[in-house]
């Protein structure tokens, strides 16, 4: 089976079209918790990413 990302644009509107209410609630629900548990990544390499910055600034 494929993920809707392998799908067109058409297949992958009709797919999300045909998920029932609770279905589309519960992928809703885990996209959610999937994106928070990046942010916390996102924002230590963000801060890592300025620390690096910096010291070659100022070492250099």
């Amino acid at each position: 089976m494929s993920t809707p990302t392998s799908r067109t644009e058409e297949e992958r509107a009709a797919w999300w079209a045909t998920l029932a209410p609770d279905a589309l609630e519960d992928e809703i629900r885990v996209n959610l918790r999937a994106e928070r548990r990046l942010v916390p990544i996102a924002l230590v390499a963000g801060a890592l990413t300025v620390v690096i910055l910096l010291l070659r600034a100022f070492l250099a």
